[in-house]
């Protein structure tokens, strides 16, 4: 049995902001927003051994960043008592729009096996696209359980489906 071992190193940065903001008609609401974010990877090269020829790899060291900008705007409705935070409540949501990649530079990886020629693999082009989001959740402003489901088209043609289940708490 063989075992390659190796070490990475690298660093992820991340940074956003967001400014968003929620008009209510009695229990429902609209909320636009919009939101400029920038995340970066660098990483090292790095190499394994102890796993043979066919298993040992060694990859280049790498950099990729991306800058884009999202503008949503959602609507929905709060069930039960909104006075008081503290009481448990319904509440469902819709929301659509544009996330726009304003620069994008994904590194290629180039890496080899001990003793190979090296070989390269190139990232997809990130492309720009539509959002779309429903999500349902119950509880109070000390816990919420929440469901979401989410659908993205990016403009060459692609369409990304995800859901997710959460529970949110403050103590």
């Amino acid at each position: 049995m063989f075992t390659s071992v190796g070490g990475w190193h690298g660093i992820a940065m991340a940074a956003g902001g967001k400014v968003s903001y929620e008009a209510k008609a009695g229990a429902f609401y609209v909320r636009p927003s919009g939101e400029l974010s920038y995340n970066r990877l660098t990483e090292n090269k790095h190499s394994e051994s102890g796993g043979g020829t066919a298993f040992d790899l060694t990859v280049g060291k790498r950099t990729s960043d991306e800058f884009a900008a999202t503008g949503l705007v959602a609507a929905g409705i709060n069930l039960g008592n909104t006075v008081d935070p503290e009481v448990t409540t319904f509440r469902f949501e819709v929301e659509g729009g544009r996330r726009q990649v304003l620069s994008s530079n994904l590194g290629s990886t180039t890496a080899s096996f001990s003793g190979g020629q090296n070989f390269t693999l190139d990232p997809e082009n990130r492309r720009s696209g539509w959002l779309g989001n429903a999500t349902a959740s119950v509880g109070s402003s000390i816990f919420r359980f929440f469901a979401s489901g989410q659908y993205e088209t990016r403009s060459d043609g692609q369409r990304i489906i995800s859901g997710r289940f959460g529970f949110r708490g403050s103590f």
